[in-house]
């Protein structure tokens, strides 16, 4: 089993499965990304970084959109295979 890590450390093109969000999130933050489509056992795309590293364009559910890496190392994920 893969060890979870934040979804800040994938790099452009790798895809994951949502595990959960980390304890110190602010309650609005999830509830925006949860309607985003980030919830457990998701699978999540990062496409890219921007030019800086920041945001980071992401792919779920046939879905794209952008998180700043703030808001992004609240999830953790694992590599899918």
């Amino acid at each position: 089993m893969n060890a979870s890590i934040p979804l800040t450390q994938l790099r452009s093109g790798q895809s994951a499965t949502i595990l959960g969000f980390s304890p110190d999130i602010a309650p609005q933050c999830r509830k925006l990304l949860q309607h985003l489509g980030i919830h457990r056992q998701t699978a999540i795309t990062l496409i890219r970084r921007a030019p800086l590293g920041d945001p980071l364009q992401l792919q779920v559910l046939g879905s794209q959109f952008s998180l700043r890496s703030s808001e992004a190392c609240h999830i953790y994920v694992e590599y899918s295979n």
